[in-house]
């Protein structure tokens, strides 16, 4: 380690099951968006970043580790302005997932729940 800064975003585990948090990390736009908020607030990349769970599910959710990679910055801001413009489009259709929908406030009156 070469003392760097990693930003660390917690996840709840509603389920309490295990899961691969490296997995999780890998995959995270949010986590890529935090590390891109650190690198332009203060003027210095984060090393990376990690995802930890709140739950610890005894022991079987690892943490997951990612490393920033300012390559990525470009097609991380575009995902951004893409869902800005969306937004005020007022195109936010639902996207059913199992998972999604059981935690979903409006599944109630979702025509597409699942």
């Amino acid at each position: 380690d070469d003392g760097g800064t990693y930003v660390v975003e917690f996840k709840s585990n509603l389920s309490d099951g295990p899961r691969n948090n490296q997995t999780l990390a890998e995959s995270s736009l949010q986590l890529q968006l935090y590390m891109l908020a650190y690198a332009r607030v203060y003027g210095v990349p984060p090393r990376g970043g990690a995802l930890r769970s709140l739950e610890t599910s005894h022991g079987l959710n690892d943490e997951g580790i990612v490393l920033y990679d300012p390559t990525d910055d470009g097609r991380i801001l575009q995902v951004i302005v893409d869902t800005v413009q969306k937004i005020r489009r007022r195109e936010f259709d639902a996207v059913p997932s199992f998972m999604g929908c059981a935690y979903c406030p409006f599944a109630d009156i979702c025509p597409s729940k699942l």
